[in-house]
């Protein structure tokens, strides 16, 4: 692996296919506080081998964390996360070459669509107004999708 070259975009949908997690979920201390909970989006690839995770960095951007296991069964690994639009616009890069991920891709790109929709539209609306039950509605549904496609030991192929 050459730490010049860049990665090809097949590779790099193979490491997100095999690696990678597309997560979207609610702010939990929102719904703690009984209010409504804004929903993100993140890309994550887990690895212990760092050298991958920091050329991913540097081609691509995100931040990595550092995960200490506490069982001497389990190395150290490492967690490479992009938020929203970056990390959406790599899925979109991506996506042809995608194969295990691709449905949790284009779920994560419709969210990010909405949420441009939405910033597009806010002529008239108050800055920080809440959504409408429709605007909410439209994203629980992509939070429940998500949980579906990614339950443990479900594999859904695009």
């Amino acid at each position: 692996m050459s730490i010049r070259k860049p990665f090809d975009l097949k590779y790099v949908a193979g490491i997100v296919d095999g690696e990678g997690c597309v997560r979207i979920s609610l702010n939990k201390a929102a719904i703690q506080a009984n209010k409504r909970p804004r929903v993100t989006m993140a890309l994550t690839v887990s690895n212990t081998y760092k050298p991958l995770l920091y050329k991913l960095k540097r081609q691509f951007g995100g931040t990595i964390h550092h995960v200490n296991h506490a069982s001497i069964k389990h190395k150290d690994s490492y967690n490479w996360v992009l938020s929203e639009r970056a990390a959406c616009l790599l899925l979109k890069k991506l996506l042809p070459f995608m194969f295990i991920k691709k449905k949790q891709a284009k779920l994560a790109i419709r969210l990010l669509a909405l949420k441009d929709k939405l910033r597009r539209t806010k002529k008239g609306r108050p800055q920080g107004a809440p959504l409408t039950d429709e605007e909410y509605e439209q994203r629980l549904v992509i939070v429940q999708e998500s949980k579906a496609l990614n339950h443990r030991g479900k594999l859904v192929a695009a």
